[in-house]
């Protein structure tokens, strides 16, 4: 039989705290940590983080997280309401982004069975960046998530969640729980609850679930009923008493990984300094604003656009998905706290969705564009546009005169290091540009899923290329297709992965401006990780700089002298390096005003032009214009 190791009860509930939690389902505030305690915390968030047995599971190492959940200061209190016989199954470090809400939920786990939830404010908690709770609703016996799937509640909608527990017979009201930071709440794990942070900031707050010994606890694979749960046992941790029920896994926390090691420190000193930087830019006072969202495919790209969206400032978004299967999209929102899914394209372009992203594999484009553009949506639409030219060219004069935003949803074209390199470019830094070079080469095996398809794609130029081929353009002054004179390209006489069509490809194009530009680009080769690979050389000087967008540096009159051209006025955060969170800010901002889209249909026309021209030469080995049909 597993025994904590037995500790004075000096801390715990009083009868009027006990009586309250009885009654409304939570108590507190209480005192936890001091600003040295939640840094210590958030440090160890950071090295463990990526090295939990599962998300929750922060308790498996020693440290100052599982010290605090340990300390009678919270099993004291925990306790007070389940009995001395207590373990920890869940632990984990929450922080949401500005903008972000977490809508009105009840955790899956709770719902099968009994468990307290702590909920502790670190960094930036404030009244505007709390959680947020309806007292009384622990005694419902229907969650929030139900009543979204049987009667199409918006679990957004705080008002008509509080209007859905009032029509059950819970008079309850919304407590926006005033917890300043180094304190904790504990609530019923049945408590109908949220959070929210309409601030700029990051908010962190510390989550762990306490349960008594007898219950078993489970780590779940789905989200939506019927809930499947993981084989592999959830990892415990008995903090008080005995293990009376003999059916978990206790583990005993061991030492956290080493720190994966860095060259110099230097990709740590140059987050920090980015996030210094980042915190002393005055962002002007945002009006909040609501868009809803319909995500069409639920796979890793629908993920990257739900992220971005949910960390734009003053936005409430409201996602819905659409997807060939239904349990998978019901998976998907469930995951992602997503609003709704459809079981039909036909029914998601019925809704009232304002915007409506093509996340599928390329041979489903067309189909899709021409469906959102019938339904009058704004539009924005994965890369490549669509499968071919041949797909694309009958459509290029209903895109160019439509009236909602239309885009690709290229963010190599917002990446804040290609926006500040091409900026230096055209301010005239380094004089005329005549020659560009870039350089991708990164290792796939295999490649991924439809991507080696050749029902899908032609290649890993078509697929992966054309995102720095758009660079390419860009720096060379191609606005059109028909800035573009010429294309050649060829491959090498061996493959190193299994995909359809080309894995490593050298690209040269001639603009009309009499630049040249060449990419080489391969999902077999590994580049190594060395920076500053690429460059644009001008009469006047050249800046050189790392496509991942990490470093460039600027010489002027050709000396061998080097400055750097750090982007931190452009950075917003180091996983803002690929321009995703910029796409959305400059496409958000067409769709409220009506301007123009940054990334116009005649660029991403040119990038497919000069793609499906590199075939060609790859065929013919000969140079090749781009097709005439372009224009």
């Amino acid at each position: 039989m597993t025994q904590a190791t037995p500790m004075p009860s000096t801390v715990a509930l009083t009868e009027g705290e006990l009586r309250s939690y009885r009654e409304l389902g939570y108590a507190g505030p209480f005192p936890l940590f001091d600003d040295q305690g939640i840094d210590d915390v958030l440090r160890e968030w950071d090295r463990t983080r990526d090295h939990l047995p599962w998300y929750k599971g922060h308790h498996v190492y020693r440290g100052p997280i599982v010290d605090a959940l340990r300390s009678d200061a919270v099993v004291g209190r925990v306790a007070s309401v389940l009995g001395d016989d207590l373990m920890l199954w869940g632990s984990q470090v929450m922080a949401k982004r500005g903008g972000e809400v977490h809508r009105w939920h009840v955790d899956i786990e709770t719902m099968e069975w009994t468990s307290i939830n702590f909920w502790a404010a670190l960094r930036n908690v404030t009244a505007d960046a709390t959680v947020l709770l309806l007292p009384r609703t622990q005694r419902l016996t229907v969650s929030p998530q139900e009543l979204e799937r049987t009667e199409g509640l918006d679990l957004t909608d705080t008002q008509a969640v509080r209007r859905a527990a009032i029509a059950r017979g819970i008079e309850t009201e919304l407590v926006t729980v005033d917890i300043p930071p180094g304190t904790f709440v504990i609530f019923d794990g049945h408590l109908w609850h949220g959070s929210v942070n309409n601030t700029t900031k990051l908010r962190s707050a510390l989550l762990a679930q306490f349960s008594p010994t007898t219950a078993r606890a489970k780590i779940p694979r789905t989200y939506v009923p019927p809930i499947e749960w993981d084989p592999t046992p959830a990892p415990c941790l008995l903090v008080r008493g005995t293990d009376v029920g003999g059916i978990n896994t206790y583990v005993e926390p061991t030492e956290p990984p080493a720190r994966r090691p860095t060259i110099f420190g230097v990709r740590r000193a140059v987050d920090h300094l980015a996030q210094r930087v980042t915190k002393r830019i005055a962002r002007p006072a945002t009006t909040r604003r609501t868009v809803s969202v319909c995500i069409v495919g639920t796979g890793g790209a629908a993920a990257r656009h739900v992220h971005a969206l949910r960390q734009q400032p003053g936005l409430d978004v409201r996602i819905s998905a659409v997807g060939r299967d239904p349990d998978r999209v019901a998976a998907w929102v469930a995951r992602h706290a997503a609003t709704r899914g459809y079981r039909s394209i036909d029914e998601a372009m019925e809704a009232a969705d304002d915007i409506v992203v093509i996340a599928t594999p390329p041979s489903s484009h067309a189909d899709y564009l021409d469906r959102a553009m019938a339904a009058g949506k704004h539009v924005l639409v994965e890369k490549p546009a669509v499968r071919s030219l041949d797909e694309l060219i009958p459509r290029l004069a209903a895109i160019r005169a439509y009236k909602p935003a239309w885009m690709v949803a290229e963010n190599s074209h917002f990446s804040p290091m290609h926006r500040l390199v091409l900026a230096r470019v055209r301010d005239g830094a380094i004089g005329n540009p005549l020659v560009t070079t870039l350089r991708r080469l990164r290792r796939r095996l295999p490649a991924e899923g439809w991507k080696a398809l050749d029902t899908e794609s032609s290649g890993a130029l078509n697929e992966g290329g054309i995102h720095w081929i758009r660079v390419g353009l860009a720096l060379t002054g191609v606005t059109r297709p028909a800035d573009v004179e010429w294309v050649f390209a060829a491959q090498p006489g061996q493959k190193t992965i299994d995909n359809h069509g080309d894995d490593t490809a050298v690209v040269t194009w001639r603009a009309r401006t009499g630049a040249l530009g060449e990419l080489a680009h391969s999902w077999g080769l590994e580049g190594g990780r060395m920076l500053l690979r690429s460059a644009v050389i001008g009469t006047e000087g050249a800046i050189y700089f790392d496509v991942s967008g990490r470093f460039a540096t600027i010489s002027r009159g050709h000396s061998w002298a080097q400055r750097p051209l750090v982007p931190w006025h452009a950075l917003r955060a180091r996983e803002d390096l690929t321009g995703t969170f910029e796409m959305w800010r400059s496409f958000l901002e067409s769709v409220r005003s009506g301007a123009p889209v940054a990334h116009t249909i005649d660029e991403a026309a040119a990038d497919l032009g000069v793609v499906e021209a590199s075939y060609r030469a790859m065929t013919s080995q000969a140079a090749q214009p781009l097709d005439a049909r372009l224009g």
